[in-house]
């Protein structure tokens, strides 16, 4: 019966203090039985808009076995869309007491199954048994002595339903199933729902310090000598100079009357100035040695 209350929305249940009214499941109409009972009884109204509906033929088949079958839909207006219906059969199972031999049609227990089509994007059915059907025939007042009224009622893994219909007099049935809601399965339907909607909350952060997180760590013989040795100056942020200022220096400095190879050499040598004062400071013990103009010219 939980089923009938899906996510799909199509539950709605309509209560009314006095009677009983009609609301669509997933498996097509539903009943809501009134918690407040009313003082006479009021004749059940199936509301056939919002209900499955059953369209077949009953006949008489192997002598005394009565067997009906046809298709079904969520309304009656769904049978005229194509993929909108599904097969379905019962057959007499047993007649009521005091039957007639031979008699038609045959007011009983019947026993039969219906296809019901699954969700997308599968494009296959499963069957549904139902393994207890009752129906009453009673003939029809206002019609011919071979039209009948169906009533009856059923249950299936969806839950128990009412039926109600005519028969014809060839042999034509049709039949609306409202399914009967309580107010059990509609707090059981809640729970269901709020269990789905509601995600598990995100395990806790493990804040706890790592093993060995709090120990003192041993200062190595680089780092005391680096805590010794006084800090460097701070080095004042060379800046490039102006295209002008480069070619007077060069002019006056001669570099401007020098060969390429020649002015590589004093670059070197420059270089190599700069890197003997900073081997002097204990702290650049990562640099390489400085090297000679001869050695970088065969380099």
């Amino acid at each position: 019966m939980e089923d009938l209350l899906g996510d799909d929305g199509l539950a709605s249940l309509l209560a009314d203090d006095n009677k009983v009214v009609g609301a669509q499941g997933a498996n097509g109409g539903v009943a809501h039985l009134s918690a407040a009972a009313p003082a006479e009884p009021q004749p059940f109204q199936f509301n056939y808009a919002i209900t499955p509906s059953l369209r077949g033929k009953l006949e008489a088949v192997e002598g005394s076995a009565h067997r009906c079958r046809g298709l079904w839909a969520m309304t009656d207006a769904q049978h005229a869309v194509p993929g909108q219906s599904s097969e379905y059969e019962f057959k007499l199972l047993e007649a009521n007491p005091g039957t007639v031999p031979g008699s038609f049609p045959v007011s009983g227990k019947y026993r039969g199954w219906f296809m019901l089509k699954k969700p997308p994007p599968s494009n296959s059915y499963e069957k549904v048994e139902e393994k207890q059907i009752n129906l009453v025939f009673e003939q029809d007042p206002d019609g011919s002595e071979y039209q009948y009224n169906v009533t009856g009622n059923g249950s299936n893994r969806f839950g128990n339903y009412l039926l109600e219909g005519k028969l014809e007099e060839d042999g034509s049935i049709l039949l609306y199933r409202q399914y009967i809601i309580t107010p059990k399965d509609v707090a059981a339907a809640a729970k269901k729902k709020s269990r789905a909607g509601v995600r598990p909350p995100p395990a806790p952060l493990d804040n706890a310090p790592r093993e060995g997180a709090g120990r003192e760590r041993k200062m190595t013989t680089v780092m005391m000598e680096s805590l010794e040795e006084p800090a460097l100056p701070k080095l004042q942020r060379v800046t490039t100079a102006p295209r002008d200022e480069r070619r007077s220096f060069e002019q006056s400095s001669g570099m401007r009357q020098m060969s390429s190879h020649q002015r590589a050499e004093l670059q070197v040598q420059k270089c190599s100035e700069l890197l003997r004062e900073l081997m002097k400071v204990p702290a650049a013990f990562f640099l390489p040695r400085a090297c000679r103009p001869h050695q970088a010219q065969h380099s």
